[in-house]
């Protein structure tokens, strides 16, 4: 069969996600004869949904010309999975889509657009739970949506009255059939740069909010409504807590946001909350960064501050948790390090000096104290972009026998 994937941007470069565009590429075939075409017409400025309808129908005129049997749709800020095409074609149905979460963002939910209570299908939270297809009687979104080539030789994409409920209500007057199949499950990119993965990103979540209630100094179950964690442990909590995912307020709630964040900072930290390895009064929550990530949701944080923090770990630990930094970064927000300085450290002595040895090995007053790392300017540079920080400068150096570094790198997406 011929397939016509259509993909829809304002340009080449605006709201253009590489994970998307990733995704995409490793699309499977299964021996069907794939064409892409991406199309970035925008006549209408500032009209999001007309801009989207129009380029649809201009996808929709080259499928008919070039007799396609399926359009598959694909929405710019929308990761879908390898399998998603051959899943959807299993589906005996006219127009056939995966379920994709809903930006937190914009309607402060990860519930799938399928399953909102103000639309018309019944049988989404049953299907989403048991993984079960179920029939779409309202509207199903355009992120990921497979359509037979009868239903686009009939209905068009509504320009005059631009919207997927417009297109949908359309379709169902004419007798097609639409399934959703809840086992394609799609990822959406935030625009502060979250990754909205539906059941994932609620139970991880509760996992989060947890933790963030110790480091605020609460009881773990603050802000938790009674009858869901009453006489149970943080533990039993989450292990019960799929048996009542049908209860939408569990979709729902406030994701707890940080001005600033420390990393390291000991006794005598310079923001909280602070974070680290040693029991301390000023340290808020205690964690074993080689081996557990932060404790924070995607997108929390607007900035980060670990003072020689980075360099007492593995090269491999250490950009794992730079890359877990920028996850819990918001759009716009920036992580600040102090780093010793390797380089200049070895220029500025000529022998082993008490203060080379403590760039090199760390103090070494306890098991915490060495390092297992050494940087640059250039490296830590060359580092902090790689993983995605813009705007890469080093803000201050400190010069002498014992040099140091302040580097700091912006989240933009």
């Amino acid at each position: 069969m011929k397939i016509l994937i259509t993909f829809i941007s304002p340009s080449f470069n605006e709201l253009v996600y590489n994970e998307v565009i990733d995704s995409i590429r490793k699309i499977e075939s299964g021996g069907h004869e794939l064409d892409f075409i991406w199309l970035t017409g925008v006549p209408f400025k500032g009209e999001g949904d007309k801009n989207l309808c129009y380029n649809l129908e201009r996808a929709r005129q080259v499928a008919l010309t070039l007799n396609y049997d399926y359009m598959l749709n694909i929405e710019s800020d929308i990761i879908v999975p390898k399998d998603c095409l051959l899943k959807l074609l299993e589906v005996n149905a006219d127009v056939v889509i995966g379920l994709t979460p809903e930006r937190y963002e914009k309607v402060k939910t990860f519930l799938p657009i399928q399953c909102m209570d103000w639309n018309n299908n019944p049988d989404s939270m049953n299907g989403l739970l048991n993984n079960k297809n179920f029939e779409i009687k309202g509207c199903g979104g355009m992120a990921l949506t497979l359509i037979s080539r009868k239903v686009f030789n009939e209905v068009p994409f509504p320009i005059k009255f631009p919207c997927d409920f417009c297109w949908y209500a359309e379709v169902l007057k004419k007798g097609f059939k639409i399934i959703c199949n809840p086992s394609v499950r799609t990822y959406h990119i935030e625009r502060c740069g979250r990754i909205a993965k539906g059941l994932e990103s609620v139970l991880d979540f509760w996992k989060k909010y947890i933790v963030i209630n110790q480091i605020l100094k609460k009881p773990w179950y603050y802000g938790i409504p009674d009858k869901w964690w009453w006489g149970l442990t943080p533990e039993k909590f989450l292990e019960e807590l799929p048996k009542h995912l049908n209860d939408k307020k569990l979709w729902s709630h406030e994701i707890i946001e940080f001005e600033h964040v420390e990393l390291g900072g000991g006794s005598n930290p310079k923001y909280h909350p602070n974070l680290d390895i040693i029991q301390d009064k000023n340290v808020d929550y205690v964690i074993d960064f080689n081996k557990e990530n932060l404790p924070f949701f995607d997108a929390s944080v607007n900035h980060i501050y670990a003072s020689h923090f980075i360099e007492h770990f593995t090269f491999k630990r250490a950009i794992e948790l730079l890359y877990d930094c920028y996850r819990v970064l918001k759009v716009g927000g920036y992580i600040e390090l102090v780093i010793p300085d390797m380089e200049k450290g070895i220029i500025n002595n000529s022998e082993l000096t008490p203060e080379l040895s403590r760039i090199i090995f760390g103090t070494r007053e306890n098991e915490y104290q060495y390092h297992y790392s050494w940087f640059s300017q250039d490296l830590a540079i060359f580092i902090l972009k790689q993983i995605g920080f813009k705007e890469v400068k080093i803000s201050d150096e400190r010069t002498g026998k014992e040099p140091c570094f302040t580097i700091v790198g912006f989240k933009y997406i």
